[in-house]
């Protein structure tokens, strides 16, 4: 019975952490659930051994700042974000994984019009992009572009 309620908690966070990527990105659902899956695999033998989840969680926390820290110092480059062709180029780094064929670089230019046109300067020297308050994010049937 125990093992019963925890395999339905677990299931209920994979169902809500898929609904979360879903509404914050509209992607990436199904990487998720695998990134969260395998978190658990990792996780399992420690639990088995009685190791407390907070301490569990407190390693991935740690974990991930120290990826954060190795991302910034030694894997991010600056990028001249008004640089149109150096954007496409990133840009179609990540859209290139969909089901796009000829269609990429009209899609690149789109979304990186789109980004130009929701995006805040920030007082750091940052931008800031909200696009939960200047986008809406609307299904378009495949068919409706032929």
């Amino acid at each position: 019975k125990q093992w019963y309620q925890r395999r339905v908690a677990i299931t209920a966070g994979m169902i809500e952490i898929s609904r979360t990527q879903d509404e914050e990105v509209g992607d990436g659902t199904t990487s998720v659930i695998i990134l969260a899956g395998e978190l658990l695999k990792v996780a399992e033998p420690f639990l088995v051994e009685n190791m407390h989840p907070t301490v569990i969680i407190a390693a991935y926390r740690q974990a991930l700042e120290d990826a954060v820290d190795m991302m910034r110092n030694d894997v991010a480059k600056s990028v001249d974000i008004n640089n149109r062709e150096e954007m496409i180029k990133i840009i179609k780094s990540s859209l290139g994984t969909k089901f796009m064929k000829g269609w990429n670089d009209l899609a690149c230019g789109i979304a990186l019009d789109a980004v130009k046109c929701v995006n805040i300067d920030d007082k750091g020297g940052y931008k800031e992009i909200d696009i939960k308050r200047y986008a809406k994010k609307k299904k378009v049937p495949t068919a409706t572009l032929r």
